[in-house]
């Protein structure tokens, strides 16, 4: 219990020493200036797919409070259901080259949980974060992908045999399983090697697990919170939805920072105690 108090306390002077909430706030502002440009990327490469727009929404819907979601709903619609595919390729490169500053201060905010001084040049810190980019994108119409044809499944196999609630429920465990296990490898990969600092895989693998738990949890109790117990639109008017969205994004960029600080945290207690080791 001692040794437990003791890391919750370093966690502690961490997340002031390193300024974790200022800088949460840095990078949530980055994130949002990227944010629509990584939308319109995403959006026009899921144009050229069969997923329908309301398949997408229904994603976001899972994650997003319901003003938040509200604002980025009519880009979606556009977008995929006119398959605008015509956004490639110039309007596509720089969507992209916006996108990845999101990724970007990502890599900023882990090197300064890491202690570290960014020694790459910028030509490599961007490519970087423009195949992150690229690699994120995939990984989510993937996901969109194969959770559409799980629905298909379910409908067409499975609702046929009129299996029991039990097995249906299995079934949708089965799902959010299979999405919070993408979402754990991306963070796994974001830590292992967008900072400047190489760590083995074994050392990002608490991190990701509290990045992941975290976020889902934040997400979905910040959205239950926003959709029955405050209304932003009524204090903000028209620009509520970008409030929401941007609170979310600085809880998502906090939650990121500290998944870094809590690896970091273990690889100096671990090399502490190599130190102390006799020889």
């Amino acid at each position: 219990m001692g040794r437990l108090f003791r890391f919750i306390k370093a966690m502690y002077y961490r997340l002031l020493d390193d300024d974790i909430l200022a800088l949460g706030a840095q990078m949530a502002y980055y994130l949002i200036l990227s944010f629509f440009p990584f939308l319109i990327f995403l959006m026009a490469l899921i144009g050229n797919s069969p997923i329908s727009s309301q398949q997408v929404l229904r994603g976001l819907l899972g994650i997003l409070p319901e003003e938040a979601y509200i604002l980025v709903r009519n880009t979606v619609v556009e977008i995929v259901d006119t398959k605008a595919g015509g956004l490639a390729p110039v309007s596509g490169i720089l969507a992209l080259w916006f996108a990845s500053n999101g990724i970007g201060s990502i890599i900023t905010g882990l090197n300064k949980a890491y202690d570290e001084k960014e020694r790459r040049p910028f030509w490599m810190v961007k490519l970087i974060s423009i195949i992150f980019t690229l690699l994120l994108s995939t990984v989510i119409i993937f996901s969109f992908i194969l959770l559409v044809f799980g629905g298909v499944i379910k409908k067409q196999i499975l609702d046929g045999m009129e299996l029991e609630p039990l097995y249906q429920s299995l079934w949708n465990t089965g799902r959010y399983i299979f999405i919070s296990s993408v979402i754990f490898l991306v963070f796994i990969i974001l830590y292992r090697f967008t900072p400047s600092r190489r760590m083995k895989w074994r050392e990002v693998i608490p991190g990701a697990i509290f990045a992941t738990t975290g976020w889902l949890t934040t997400s979905l109790g910040f959205a239950y919170y926003v959709d029955n117990f405050t209304n932003y639109s009524r204090f903000y008017g028209s620009i509520g939805g970008v409030v929401v969205l941007l609170i979310w994004l600085y809880y998502s960029a906090v939650i990121i920072l500290l998944g870094g600080e809590l690896n970091a945290a273990l690889a100096y207690e671990k090399k502490s105690k190599d130190k102390d080791k006799p020889k």
